[in-house]
């Protein structure tokens, strides 16, 4: 389960929609279902498509389906964009940091932060086992 801390939806009164969403891996480590709050289950695939086997960005609709975001994937940084704009970076960080990753959302990113945050997740899941 992933889900928004209390403080932090504090400082963002105005940030709508479910504060969690639930990963169901499937046997084996492969891919199974996730579902935003109370929502229906959905496969995983659908949050990480792949529109070319030769492609290194994926791709997921928000909760609503009324959009479509990209993730743009490299092994050291991975961008989340809106068509338009880039609205998450994801980046490992320098030795000499005290922290193992950073992400930032910028404020176009934030009405949709609960799916950003679950994409990231699944595209790291990914990565990690090979999907």
């Amino acid at each position: 389960m992933l889900r928004r801390e209390a403080a932090w939806s504090q400082q963002h009164p105005t940030i709508m929609g479910p504060d969690r969403s639930f990963l169901y891996f499937g046997p084996g480590q492969s891919q199974g279902h996730l579902a935003y709050g109370n929502s229906p289950l959905q496969p995983m695939a659908n949050s990480i498509k792949q529109k070319r086997d030769s492609s290194n960005s994926r791709y997921f609709k928000s909760q609503n389906g009324s959009k479509e975001y990209k993730w743009k994937i490299n092994p050291q940084r991975i961008e989340c964009s809106d068509g338009r704009s880039t609205i998450a970076v994801w980046e490992l960080s320098q030795p000499e940091d005290e922290f193992h990753a950073r992400l930032t959302i910028r404020g176009g990113g934030l009405p949709v932060v609960t799916e950003i945050l679950t994409t990231l997740t699944l595209n790291r899941v990914s990565l990690a086992l090979n999907w």
